[in-house]
């Protein structure tokens, strides 16, 4: 195996909605499935017109207004389809963090600085070694941290070069 955690591939439209009005997600299921099989994780990019079920010519881009209004159509149920998948994700395996940054939030806006509402920013990161966690999943944990952190509006902060040293 090559290292890869993350597949790029198409949400293809057609295969998504091969019948105007009608949305089909099982070939994602199914790919998202095997792939999850393989330790591997989907990322799905949004593309293609769909000329089947709308006007249009193969790979002739999404210009015609009724193309537009349908392609905008399919992104809204693609997110519809994310934001219930993150909602059951979250659900089944709560992130913590979220309520830490909730009460840090409350705090802030319970107690202003001059008037101003303050940001809050993550200025420690990271996994210890001690704890026997490998340097796979040290890297895991982080990205996920920054992820969780950019989902929750928690700005990145950036260190001076040379801080760690």
């Amino acid at each position: 195996m090559a290292g890869f955690t993350l597949i790029r591939t198409d949400f293809f439209w057609p295969a998504v909605e091969p019948r105007k009005g009608h949305y089909d997600w099982s070939l994602y299921d199914d790919a998202a499935l095997a792939l999850r099989a393989r330790n591997l994780r989907p990322v799905f990019i949004l593309g293609y017109n769909n000329p089947d079920a709308y006007s249009g010519i193969w790979m002739d881009g999404i210009s015609l207004p009724d193309e537009i209004a349908a392609f905008a159509n399919f992104a809204a149920a693609s997110m519809a389809l994310a934001q219930a998948t993150i909602a059951a994700l979250r659900s089944a395996d709560p992130e913590v963090v979220e309520d830490s940054y909730d009460a840090v939030r409350a705090l802030l806006d319970r107690y202003p600085v001059q008037g101003r509402k303050l940001p809050i920013l993550a200025t420690e990161s990271g996994f210890t070694v001690d704890r026997h966690i490998s340097e796979d999943l040290q890297a895991d944990l982080l990205v996920r941290m920054f992820l969780v952190n950019l989902s929750l509006g928690i700005p990145r902060v950036r260190f001076p070069s040379g801080f760690w040293r």
